[in-house]
């Protein structure tokens, strides 16, 4: 599914479009998706990277569980508020 957007841009942005979408031999259209296709996936990159590099990764995996904790009551409390229910 494709959506239609309208933008506004200025005349010097406007003016490198079209001197792209000729050298290229593109419709403006076309010329405008490419770039939108590119940022975004230049900005995917980006992002992932900032997630991978974010210290919760680090965590994952360093806790223990025991197998029935689930049906613990108190399961998932902080430790501090489980003293306090005792």
């Amino acid at each position: 599914m494709s959506r239609k957007v309208q933008i506004e841009v200025d005349e010097d942005l406007y003016d490198m479009l079209r001197i792209i979408a000729l050298k290229k031999r593109l419709s403006l259209e076309e010329t405008i998706k490419e770039a939108l296709e590119n940022y975004i996936e230049l900005e995917n990159r980006r992002i992932r990277g900032e997630v991978k590099k974010d210290s919760i990764w680090k965590m994952m995996g360093k806790g223990t569980l025991d197998q029935d904790a689930s049906q613990d009551e108190a399961w998932g409390l902080a430790e501090w508020l489980e003293n306090e229910l005792e």
